[in-house]
């Protein structure tokens, strides 16, 4: 299941993609105004399972897809780094350039 940002008469939300429109979460957790603030608090397990055997709230058409995560920044999306013997970096002038970090970050929300 996918998760997204949408709005619909003016207003923000928050919630998982179904075959025929979105269910609307975040009225559900008031906690977490938006997807961020659910990652950060990794969280993604439980508004997924809320979601679970649930009809859409809006129907596709009722609705506009949004930005899946306002203002994301690096630092608040988890990353993986290599080890330090796998790390390319650049070498100095005249030696052979090294591994340096390399931070794979997927912005896709998917559950199980």
């Amino acid at each position: 299941m996918k998760l997204a940002t949408f709005s619909s008469d003016g207003q923000m939300l928050w919630g998982a993609v179904a075959d025929d429109g979105v269910i609307a979460l975040s009225p559900d957790f008031p906690q977490w105004k938006t997807l961020r603030q659910v990652i950060e608090a990794d969280a993604l397990g439980t508004v997924l399972a809320a979601a679970e055997g649930r009809s859409p709230t809006h129907k596709n058409g009722a609705f506009r897809w949004e930005i899946p995560i306002p203002d994301p920044e690096k630092n608040h999306l988890r990353r993986r780094e290599l080890p330090r013997s796998q790390r390319r970096v650049q070498g100095r002038a005249g030696s052979p350039a090294q591994h340096e970090p390399v931070h794979p970050v997927s912005a896709v929300l998917r559950g199980p």
